[in-house]
């Protein structure tokens, strides 16, 4: 319907798909097309059942303003959206969606170093700007104070990205990413009633990171996710003891920003063992904390070796002496033994087995009047 006519008369008529992120312009002939742009913030507010009078009975555009100090002409409605009951008048809730960015320029200076047309930023809306703006915004959505600065019940508010201009480090993040036929990622906002813990911290050993670390997301009074990272509020992590006494040992980066509802923990370590530890988030007057664990040293891990302890020292140390003595005493016999058949005289053969438990059936080949067929058997080693 928006989208340019191959047959339009108009050189350079244009229309932005914000779904599909796609600017569509008609060109023709030989005339060059010049595309500028402006940093632009839009905003869709939640509003309960009302009818349309209603709505249009307190200026919503002024009350902006004032709140955000912005002037008026820079805000304006884009659209209107409200589900029909069953009269027609009446409807059972209303999408406003808004638009705060700089009025269309209609005049542009020329630059002589590189003969193109380029716009002066003065009294005009910068990146930065907006990023403000979206954060205050955020922020009193998140504490419940909006509906009361702006005269209207606001349910939830949802926030486009600002784009960042070229050259901007977030422009170079931002374009590093594959495009998506539907790209526009919105921020839904409303007041946080609470953290849960979805990936629990798994404790590792005195000194070393947590094995696994704690993921937590901000959600509102219907579990929705809420996107704190608009604003720059941080989670706040301490330590708990047992008595749910707030101990020192937990390092790392402990307060940290949130990526939209997700606050991820990456470098958290314990420098102190025991047990029944466990970590307690803050965000503002919202608190949670996880299930319990023990910190172990790294030399009382299951499985593993924890050096030499005395009782084995000492139990090693018995083992050398009771075979030194026993040894020792293998080695008298059996020199007393070789002495003894020496000397009792005319010995041919002497075959001693080095069993002990045959010291007593040694093969002798000895004396006048020995008889081979009476000899002992021979001693299988």
């Amino acid at each position: 319907e928006f989208i340019p006519k191959l047959d339009s008369s108009v050189i350079g008529e244009n229309y932005f798909d914000r779904t599909y992120q796609m600017l569509n312009v008609l060109v023709k002939g030989s005339t060059p097309i010049e595309v500028h742009t402006a940093p632009v913030l839009h905003i869709s507010f939640s509003l309960p059942a009302m009818t349309v009078d209603e709505f249009y009975g307190p200026n919503l555009v002024e009350n902006l303003a004032l709140f955000l100090n912005v002037p008026q002409s820079k805000i304006r409605i884009t659209n209107i959206v409200r589900e029909t009951g069953l009269r027609r008048k009446r409807a059972t809730g209303i999408t406003v969606e808004v638009e705060i960015r700089d009025p269309p320029s209609q005049h542009f200076s020329k630059d002589s170093s590189n003969s193109t047309n380029i716009t002066s930023t003065e009294g005009k809306l910068q990146f930065s700007d907006l990023k403000e703006i979206s954060s205050n915004l955020g922020e009193a959505m998140l504490t419940g104070n909006l509906s009361a600065s702006l005269g209207f019940t606001i349910s939830t508010i949802d926030l486009s990205s600002p784009v960042p201009p070229p050259g901007d480090a977030q422009w170079v993040q931002m374009t590093s990413k594959p495009v998506l036929s539907r790209a526009v990622r919105t921020n839904h906002v409303a007041t946080v009633t609470g953290l849960i813990i979805v990936r629990e911290p798994v404790a590792g050993q005195t000194g070393q990171l947590l094995s696994q670390q704690p993921s937590v997301k901000a959600v509102d009074d219907a579990g929705n996710c809420v996107s704190v990272g608009v604003t720059s509020w941080e989670l706040v992590a301490v330590l708990l003891n047992s008595q749910n006494m707030t101990v020192s040992g937990l390092n790392g980066t402990t307060s940290i920003l949130f990526a939209g509802c997700w606050a991820n923990y990456t470098d958290l370590s314990i420098n102190t063992n025991g047990t029944g530890y466990k970590p307690l988030f803050e965000l503002k007057s919202i608190k949670t904390h996880s299930g319990t664990f023990s910190v172990k040293q790294i030399n009382d891990s299951p499985g593993k070796p924890s050096g030499t302890s005395p009782a084995s020292v000492l139990g090693n140390t018995q083992g050398i002496i009771s075979g030194s003595i026993m040894g020792s005493v293998v080695l008298i016999r059996l020199i007393a033994g070789i002495i003894w058949k020496l000397t009792a005289g005319n010995t041919k053969k002497i075959q001693v087995s080095t069993r002990p438990d045959a010291q007593d059936k040694k093969q002798v080949d000895t004396v006048t009047g020995y008889n081979p067929d009476n000899s002992l058997p021979r001693v299988q080693n």
